[in-house]
């Protein structure tokens, strides 16, 4: 309910746009991860703190992975 909450009340439309989720691995990241697949969303870019949970992110749904780096950007694991 807090996924789907954020992403469609809140969040607004996320058909045709990119969205980025923090905790994508999580329990409820990773449902925000599939709702927003399930709601159109382009892309999908989960937040994640190890290569490991990146994986499990991208199993879920997210077409890319990475973490945030000091410059609180999210940036692709290498």
């Amino acid at each position: 309910m807090t996924a789907l909450l954020v992403l469609d009340d809140v969040g607004g439309p996320v058909t045709g746009h990119n969205v980025l989720v923090e905790g994508a691995a999580g329990g409820v990241g990773g449902l925000a991860v599939q709702i927003a697949r399930l709601l159109g969303a382009r892309n999908v870019i989960g937040a994640v703190s190890s290569p490991d949970k990146g994986e499990l992110a991208r199993e879920l749904g997210a077409t890319e992975s990475g973490k945030r780096d000091m410059r609180n950007r999210c940036v692709r694991w290498r």
